[in-house]
């Protein structure tokens, strides 16, 4: 099967970013689906967050 996309790319650096999608997505769906993935990303660096505050009290309780 041959599919076509049409992609958008990114350069941060030496990294390049790019999101995939139909070539017949309307914008308003391609801004939905890149503000799911924002709001994804946002909650894994929110996790990472808590887990490390958490670690930081729990080091300074022991050292009290």
């Amino acid at each position: 099967m041959i599919k076509n996309f049409t992609s958008l790319e990114h350069k941060i650096g030496e990294r390049i970013y790019q999101f995939y999608c139909d070539p017949n997505s309307p914008l308003g769906e391609l801004h939905d689906a890149l503000h799911a993935m924002r709001n994804f990303v946002i909650g894994k660096m929110q996790e990472i967050d808590k887990k490390n505050e958490e670690s930081t009290a729990e080091v300074k309780t022991d050292v009290s």
